[in-house]
């Protein structure tokens, strides 16, 4: 899956930047992706970093749940049926 496919139900435009961050010769690069939404004027930056995660595709995707959380209410449900106390708004 591409990271603009991942995005495509997203209501606005997410910027991002994704990369890797080298460590060592025998060890897997680090997966880093930055960004920020709506593009034209933000309003949230979602940053992530995966140890050892080999390609920045794999962070982008996991900061595409953090924004269907925030635009969506993707897994809204889930989140306050599963953390027992706290109610997410």
């Amino acid at each position: 899956t591409t990271l603009k496919n991942a995005y495509a139900d997203i209501p606005v435009t997410v910027a991002g930047k994704t990369g890797t961050a080298q460590q060592g010769a025998n060890i897997p690069p680090h997966s880093v992706f930055v960004s920020y939404a709506p593009s034209t004027e933000p309003e949230i930056s979602v940053v992530a970093v995966i140890a050892n995660g080999y390609s920045g595709n794999y962070s982008g995707l996991l900061c595409r749940d953090i924004y269907g959380y925030y635009y969506n209410g993707e897994f809204r449900e889930f989140l306050n049926k599963s953390n027992g106390e706290v109610e997410i708004p």
